[in-house]
């Protein structure tokens, strides 16, 4: 096997470009009977090298420098690998997928309101006479209703954008756009069922009293802590988050 100078990636022997990150690999493989050649005196300095370093002489085998995370200042990047081989999603992508997401539902929640707002205001403002009192009924009924559709609406779009969307094709309109996909712990698509109680455990956070608020908070700020970059809705569900692009 030959690890890529790069990334530390293992790579078949003979390969050119790393599978991976596909930077060059250069050609270690050792000359056919260099072994047999005299390496000098071990504890020459080659030349233009460092002192104290080992001698090497033309034509002998000579491995690429391998770079091992895990150490301070190298070990983020092998830690963010994530199934498959693809990143972890980084919090800022997340954030930013959810905002389109919930954009499109406030939209949505938006457009209707005004639909049925003005709707209501015209029905207030044509009552008069006899039927006056009615109108205005009818109109405060359409601007109840409307509130009632706008919410409803709003879940029709969550329902649809995380659940049926990501069922597909692994990912919701916010998370195509920042290249995101949702895969569950074999690296599949998750199931319909999986990503309801994803979405579930998500809201439910809000509705519960009183620490109802910092759970969500909590919930939106995990993955700058955990070492999977999980949320806890993620962790409730066993799904993951990577990056694709």
């Amino acid at each position: 096997m030959i690890l890529c100078p790069s990334c530390g990636t293992e790579n078949a022997d003979g390969m050119r470009f790393c599978v991976k990150c596909g930077g060059t690999i250069a050609d270690s493989s050792p000359t056919p009977g260099s072994w047999q050649e005299p390496s000098g005196n071990l504890y020459d300095t080659p030349s233009g090298g460092a002192s104290g370093g080992f001698g090497q002489q033309p034509g002998t085998y000579a491995p690429p420098p391998v770079s091992y995370g895990g150490g301070y200042g190298g070990g983020a990047a092998m830690a963010s690998t994530g199934i498959g081989g693809l990143p972890y999603a980084e919090w800022i992508d997340r954030v930013l997928a959810a905002l389109i997401d919930g954009g499109i539902a406030a939209g949505v929640m938006i457009v209707l309101y005004i639909i049925f707002g003005t709707i209501g205001v015209g029905l207030s403002a044509l009552g008069s006479g006899a039927n006056s009192d009615a109108a205005g009924a009818l109109g405060s009924l359409s601007c109840c209703f409307g509130f009632l559709l706008a919410g409803l609406s709003v879940f029709v779009v969550g329902i649809y954008n995380k659940v049926f969307l990501v069922s597909k094709r692994g990912y919701s309109i916010g998370q195509g756009v920042m290249k995101l996909k949702v895969v569950d712990a074999m690296g599949n698509i998750p199931q319909m069922g999986t990503l309801v109680i994803r979405l579930l455990a998500q809201v439910a956070m809000g509705f519960i009293p009183i620490i109802g608020f910092f759970l969500g908070i909590a919930n939106a700020l995990w993955p700058l802590w955990d070492e999977k970059k999980q949320t806890l809705h993620d962790k409730a569900a066993g799904t993951f988050v990577l990056k694709t692009g």
